[in-house]
């Protein structure tokens, strides 16, 4: 006999109902096609145009840059005239001044006589105590009165000490620097007359490394000059960003190569003079050297600058 095998039928499935196009669905548009982005989800907004979004992300860019300044190109014969230009407003108040230029050097001498950080606050300080006195420059040039307040005018405005403060980090920097190139002529001399035997050798070492190392003190006062010009006072005036202000004190100074060389000149040849009569003279000199350095960024720097200047002035608190 033959056995029987039943094999189940599949069911058939129902005929496919035809769908009333108007209730179809659409296929599901994609995220950019929605938003309009090409970038990645996270940065899209839904509900806003691409145009609304860009503008959006561009303004908040434009919140974040940094603020430049364009320089202008002065004659080498301008490193001079900002001399002129800072002697002329000394002589307008020139006692003031004086007392002002003491207890700046009274300032630095007590701070010399503190252990360690001495030394170091002096340098950070620096510049906030001279950004004062040029700030008291400017207040004569623009017909006001100078006060011996100016002097602490970076740390009577407020958001204006930190960043002065900042700048200091340029000359502290250098003075290490110094020290540890002065450490190492030193040792060197040591070594070598020890290892000689004479003391001659040692004096040797020290005379011709003594020279290169005045050398280099020069050279590096010179790219400290260059960085410093105008940064103290474009973050005094202008609120810059103490990166900021180096970086253009920086290109100003090299854009304007001349004004800046025979600037130098001039500071070194006063600053001889002025410590010939017991370092006296610096007490005219630290003056005329804070107005030549406000005459030489309000020239450099324009208009801009001194109009951002007068709008700090006026937001100053009163003394």
């Amino acid at each position: 006999m033959r056995a029987t095998v039943h094999v189940a039928s599949r069911p058939q499935r129902p005929p496919t109902q035809s769908v009333n196009p108007s209730f179809a669905r659409a296929p599901r548009a994609s995220y950019h096609q929605y938003t309009g982005c090409r970038s990645a989800p996270h940065t899209g907004l839904p509900g806003r145009t691409a145009q609304q979004r860009d503008t959006a992300v561009g303004t908040t860019v434009k919140r974040r840059e940094k603020t430049t300044m364009a320089y202008k190109n002065v004659s080498a014969g301008a490193g001079a005239s900002w001399f002129g230009q800072g002697w002329s407003l000394f002589t307008q108040s020139a006692g003031l001044w004086i007392v002002m230029a003491l207890l700046f050097g009274i300032i630095y001498l007590v701070l010399s006589f503190i252990p360690l950080i001495g030394g170091l606050a002096a340098a950070l300080l620096g510049p906030a105590l001279f950004g004062g006195l040029i700030y008291g420059a400017r207040e004569l040039d623009q017909d006001r009165s100078l006060e011996i307040g100016h002097l602490f005018q970076a740390f009577r405005e407020s958001g204006r000490a930190g960043p002065m403060i900042l700048l200091g980090l340029v000359p502290l920097a250098a003075g290490i620097v110094m020290a540890v190139l002065t450490g190492m002529l030193v040792a060197g001399a040591v070594g070598t007359g020890a290892a000689a035997g004479s003391r001659d050798a040692a004096l040797g070492v020290l005379a011709g490394g003594g020279l290169t190392l005045m050398a280099l003190g020069v050279i590096l006062g010179i790219v400290v000059g260059a960085l410093m010009l105008f940064a103290i006072p474009r973050v005094m005036f202008n609120a810059a960003s103490p990166a900021t202000a180096v970086k253009e004190s920086l290109q100003a100074s090299i854009g304007n190569i001349g004004a800046f060389i025979v600037f130098a000149i001039v500071y070194l040849l006063l600053s001889i003079v002025a410590a010939i009569p017991l370092g006296l003279g610096f007490l005219i000199l630290i003056p005329v050297m804070a107005g030549a350095v406000y005459a030489a960024n309000k020239e450099v720097f324009g208009e801009e600058g001194e109009a951002a200047a007068t709008a700090s002035a006026g937001s100053a608190p009163a003394a």
